[in-house]
């Protein structure tokens, strides 16, 4: 588990925002910044995701291979196990069971999301206030518009950034913030995080530049070189980058007894791994 970004858009008016203006500053934003920075999905208005996949989970339930495969999917596991251990044949037959479903039924459905949209627009529960009208954070009191205004949240995919926590690509999120300052003219950009207390805090440009200049000083990536990270017995030779003739990577990986290690360079951007204690390192191409 780790700290995701959040970005709040406040003192936008209400009025301004229809579903086609969010599309449209959504596909802006994203053209401008690059769709890979948000969680994005094609696919039903929210309203009508609740409906259909209600439907679709009634159908699910309701097949005549349903009793079958819920059998072997919620086994209980031999003591001392995490999870029922079935034969291939079980397996197999499990696997056909849930395809054969999904070809009478279909693919659950799935949710439109746009790279900004109105606060509590998805994961609703009954009781819940209108759309755009609340933000809620990890503290005892929510953030509430005003009257006539129109709280927005980005569906953001990286980590937070800050001094003490150093993770997340903080030019990135400086960079969104000004776009949305230049094309929702008259808004407010707030910064925070979805959990450990790390509420929003309005981000203007003062702001900015402090976290700015705290990733270009030498504590920019901090987070990274602690203590607790480095946990692993042997590190990786040098690159041709790293200044000082020694490896100037950090860990992000360790175990099997001392033998795995996995370790990142932000000099020339590569990861490596072992997994014989040092012997032999390779590039770890999913990192």
């Amino acid at each position: 588990m780790g700290i995701d970004a959040e970005i709040l858009v406040r003192k936008v008016p209400q009025h301004v925002v229809t579903d086609e203006w969010l599309k449209a500053v959504s596909w802006r934003l994203c053209e401008a910044i690059g769709a890979k920075h948000f969680f994005l999905s094609d696919g039903l208005m929210p309203a009508e995701y609740q409906a259909a996949t209600k439907r679709w989970h009634e159908a699910f339930d309701t097949h005549p291979n349903y009793a079958e495969w819920h059998a072997l999917t919620n086994r209980k596991p031999a003591t001392g196990k995490y999870w029922a251990e079935l034969t291939e044949a079980e397996k197999a037959r499990k696997k056909e069971l849930h395809e054969g479903i999904f070809r009478d039924i279909g693919k659950a459905p799935e949710c439109r999301r746009l790279a900004i949209e109105p606060t509590l627009t998805r994961y609703r529960e009954d009781d819940d206030p209108t759309p755009g009208s609340e933000y809620r954070e990890d503290s005892d009191t929510p953030i509430k518009a005003s009257p006539g205004e129109c709280l927005l949240e980005l569906s953001l995919y990286g980590r937070y950034y800050g001094p003490g926590y150093e993770r997340g690509d903080i030019l990135t999120y400086c960079a969104i913030a000004e776009w949305l300052e230049i094309n929702i003219p008259g808004c407010e950009v707030w910064y925070g995080g979805d959990s450990s207390g790390v509420c929003a805090e309005p981000f203007h440009e003062l702001k900015r530049r402090e976290l700015r200049a705290h990733l270009f000083s030498s504590k920019g990536r901090d987070y990274f070189n602690r203590s607790w990270m480095e946990t692993a017995g042997v590190r990786p030779p040098a690159c041709s980058l790293c200044p000082g003739g020694k490896y100037c990577g950090s860990a992000f990986g360790s175990g099997g007894g001392g033998k795995y290690s996995a370790f990142h360079c932000g000099g020339c951007g590569k990861s490596v791994e072992t997994r014989d204690g040092g012997g032999t390192w390779t590039e770890k191409k999913d990192a």
